[in-house]
């Protein structure tokens, strides 16, 4: 990728992978140059680029902290986007390190900028940011199902017993879907998409990242993601329902959001068999928590 991020800026001093490459899901470098430092992502799933992109401009002016687009396109068939770099880390690497208090003040504000999130996307159609459009949620999620199902058919899964219930599971659980609360979720909104930066002795949230997977959805899928990867206790949950300004456990644990545990289960199982077994494994006791499948082999 060195010789297209030099085609992209000029007076290059050094590229420094970051990220998360192992993922093997894009690839993004700081850039470092004469006169400032940047970040180039690089898209390895169509139709990323966009979403992000989308999603960026609909919070440009908002107050949630977010990357400023400095550019964008397809280079030599790469999707790639351009922007500023800031120094900082995201949470995940630092965050069994930092003071409880410092912690529940992350969580408080991590909760203040999803929910600020949530507001916008209203006039927005159900699906994908700029991929796909949906008259109704119901449309759109059938959608996102029926791809996850495809996935799940590429490979021969060791736990296929387990999944074939959640897949039963799941259809059962549409079967009572609920009214949705429509808003603009980011869909991945977790430790490793939150960068911080210690200022004192205190870290602060300097960047919310990683909006290529944003849909105009029902708030309570992005609500069940952040449960189930972001929050790793009680006072985890209490200090970012306070920020989300309302108790998400009433969201999360809500018969209608079985629907999106098990969604969300399936989702990881689609696509990190081959990839990342620990993603895989979590995948498997989603669905096993709720099949009721704990002890199955």
């Amino acid at each position: 990728m060195e010789k297209i991020i030099n085609q992209l800026i000029d007076d290059i001093l050094e590229i420094l992978p970051i990220g998360h490459h192992e993922l093997k899901r894009h690839l993004v470098y700081r850039v470092i140059t004469e006169q400032q430092d940047y970040v180039v992502k690089f898209f390895s799933f169509k139709n990323r680029l966009e979403s992000e992109v989308k999603a960026l401009q609909l919070l440009e002016n908002s107050h949630v902290p977010v990357p400023k687009v400095i550019n964008y396109g397809v280079i030599e068939g790469h999707d790639y986007m351009l922007y500023h770099y800031e120094e900082g880390i995201t949470l995940d690497k630092v965050i069994h390190e930092i003071d409880p208090k410092n912690l529940e003040t992350l969580y408080r504000q991590a909760g203040i900028y999803l929910k600020q999130i949530h507001t916008f996307g209203e006039n927005e159609p159900y699906g994908r940011l700029a991929v796909s459009s949906y008259n109704s949620h119901k449309e759109a999620m059938a959608y996102e199902i029926s791809r996850i199902y495809n996935h799940l058919r590429q490979h021969k899964h060791p736990d296929e017993v387990i999944i074939d219930r959640g897949i039963q599971a799941l259809e059962d659980a549409r079967e009572t879907e609920g009214i949705p609360i429509k808003g603009l979720c980011h869909m991945d909104y977790n430790s490793r998409n939150i960068l911080v930066k210690k200022v004192n002795s205190c870290y602060e949230i300097i960047k919310i990242i990683d909006f290529e997977q944003a849909a105009i959805t029902d708030i309570k899928r992005d609500l069940v993601n952040v449960y189930q990867k972001f929050i790793k206790n009680k006072h985890d949950l209490k200090s970012f329902s306070e920020g989300y300004g309302e108790n998400i456990s009433g969201h999360v644990h809500s018969e209608e959001a079985k629907l999106y545990h098990l969604h969300y289960g399936l989702s990881i199982c689609s696509w990190s068999l081959p990839v990342d077994t620990i993603h895989y494994q979590e995948g498997i006791d989603i669905l096993k928590e709720y099949t009721d499948d704990r002890g199955a082999k």
